[in-house]
């Protein structure tokens, strides 16, 4: 077996300078892409938190913007005249509080051309649905989309625990539109 005297000087040499030379270049290698991998993952943080303050900003303007439109749609004649009418349909029909609010035809002529308003007011400011709420019973006597929800009671019915009843009593504990 050959030792490391048998080998000549000059290959001893070029494996000393190799080893020496590789062993701290690798230390470098392995500390530098650790560094790296931190401030891109820090910078990658920052990134998406200057995001989210953006996008947090923009919701918060559009929930304001909603709100504006909204409120200026209950303040409309229209509007107003649409809940009257259904508010004294309701009266004149003696609606149960406990039963869903009826819907028979000389209720839907009523409503024909006040729904049109409503339509393209809902098309127009992209909303999905507009609804008219009794306030005293919470029946859903309006809605544009003319969906299972219309009719209602969110008090009472099924619908009492959604994100529409819980809105409607939001509303009527505040007292604001």
């Amino acid at each position: 077996m050959a030792g490391l005297v048998d080998i000549k000087m000059k290959p001893k040499l070029l494996i000393a300078f190799l080893i020496v030379g590789l062993i701290p270049m690798g230390i470098i290698a392995t500390y530098s892409m650790y560094t790296a991998e931190l401030a891109l993952e820090a910078s990658s943080f920052r990134q998406l938190e200057a995001v989210h303050g953006i996008k947090k900003i923009q919701i918060s303007e559009l929930f304001q913007e909603k709100l504006v439109d909204l409120k200026l749609l209950s303040q409309s004649r229209i509007a107003l005249d649409m809940y009257l009418k259904l508010e004294t349909y309701h009266n004149s029909e003696n609606v149960d509080p406990t039963r869903p609010f009826p819907h028979r035809i000389e209720y839907s002529q009523q409503m024909k051309g006040d729904d049109a308003y409503l339509r393209a007011y809902a098309k127009a400011y992209n909303y999905h649905d507009i609804f008219i709420i009794c306030a005293k019973h919470g029946h859903v006597m309006y809605s544009v989309a003319k969906e299972d929800d219309l009719g209602t009671n969110l008090s009472l019915g099924p619908l009492r625990d959604s994100g529409l009843g819980k809105i409607w009593r939001k509303v009527i504990a505040s007292g604001k539109t």
